[in-house]
């Protein structure tokens, strides 16, 4: 049974936490925050803090990361350091598809129409066909957090691989740096993402061949990343491995 420290909350079209509810006024008027379709209830018991839950994962939208069952923290971690072709295969089932999942949600959730197919494409860009492993692999959800609440979730998922998505500010950033030991100079090419207030959530260094695909992104966009989350000084930043573990629209 899937928790939640808060819900949205229909009436209001909100979202409220543990100490916001009241039931005369959200008792039965609570959903998943994620999809906004699995009706949510409060959970109350002796000498433990209350929370949300749903009853079932398949109250949930499909493309909810609570719809499926989750892969555990040491399994995705195996399969990112594997060297075997049938993890990494796997592996790459996961993240296309949890990516394909979000970025479905997003537009659900912005009552925009699209084509399947014209997802699909977008999101594949020839690297890998859902279908051809629909069958053999089993679909498990990467854990997922929304721009909006990553700073107070990073304690949860530091040093460990996950989804973050939402609408962010994106500035593409070229920072000048000293190496300490041989006092040459080097630069640092970035993508910043800040909340739609432009208030600072992470960074994404990024190498040539992604500095090359990202270097024109300026302003609002939707994104969706699979990635592991670090801490630098009090700065949280993303390393992505692949062009298409970063999805923006």
């Amino acid at each position: 049974m899937p928790k939640f420290e808060e819900a949205y909350f229909d009436k209001e079209n909100r979202a409220i936490r543990i100490e916001d509810f009241k039931d005369a006024i959200h008792l039965g008027n609570i959903y998943c925050p994620e999809c906004y379709v699995a009706p949510l209830h409060i959970v109350r018991q002796q000498k433990k803090h209350p929370y949300f839950a749903s009853n079932r994962n398949k109250e949930h939208l499909e493309d909810c990361q609570f719809f499926e069952e989750f892969i555990s923290i040491n399994s995705l971690n195996k399969l990112y350091n594997s060297k075997e072709i049938e993890d990494k295969d796997r592996l790459n089932f996961l993240i296309t598809n949890n990516l394909q999942k979000v970025i479905n949600l997003m537009f659900k959730n912005d009552n925009k129409i699209v084509n399947t197919l014209e997802i699909n494409n977008f999101l594949h860009e020839g690297k890998i066909s859902l279908n051809k492993f629909e069958k053999k692999y089993k679909y498990e959800s990467i854990p997922r957090v929304h721009l909006n609440n990553i700073l107070k979730k990073k304690k949860d998922y530091l040093d460990h691989y996950l989804i973050v998505w939402g609408k962010a500010y994106i500035e593409f950033k070229t920072v000048e740096r000293i190496n300490q030991t041989t006092q040459q100079i080097f630069y640092l090419k970035n993508l910043v993402f800040r909340d739609t207030e432009k208030k600072f959530r992470f960074n994404v260094f990024l190498n040539s061949k992604q500095s090359l695909e990202f270097g024109y992104l300026d302003g609002n966009k939707n994104f969706a990343i699979f990635g592991k989350l670090n801490e630098n000084k009090g700065f949280l930043n993303f390393k992505i491995e692949e062009n298409n573990h970063l999805k923006i629209f």
